[in-house]
């Protein structure tokens, strides 16, 4: 019984720390690219790099905020693929998984 409720909350952890089926966001600092961040994990993540970004959809929707922590603002639906090879304002992504 012990084991089981182990099995479970492992099982658990992995659900949570699971990144997003696929999809990703690649953001670059500089020109395209030289300097890069991927973002692929489920939830709401700050994006440090703003010269550019890349949005490969496999599967996962996701959302760009203008401010951090996904509060809100100016947004923008992640639902195919987008290469934008100039200056972004966006501040935080959100896979939704």
């Amino acid at each position: 019984m012990a084991s089981a409720v182990v099995l479970k909350g492992l099982m658990l952890l992995a659900l949570v720390v699971a990144p997003a089926s696929g999809s990703y966001l690649t953001v670059w600092e500089f020109a395209c690219p030289p300097i890069t961040e991927q973002y692929r994990s489920c939830g709401c993540s700050n994006i440090n790099l703003h010269s550019g970004y890349e949005h490969v959809y496999n599967g996962t929707t996701g959302t760009l905020y203008s401010v951090a922590d996904c509060g809100g603002g100016t947004t923008k639906r992640l639902r195919g693929y987008e290469k934008v090879c100039t200056t972004t304002g966006w501040k935080s992504v959100e896979f939704h998984c």
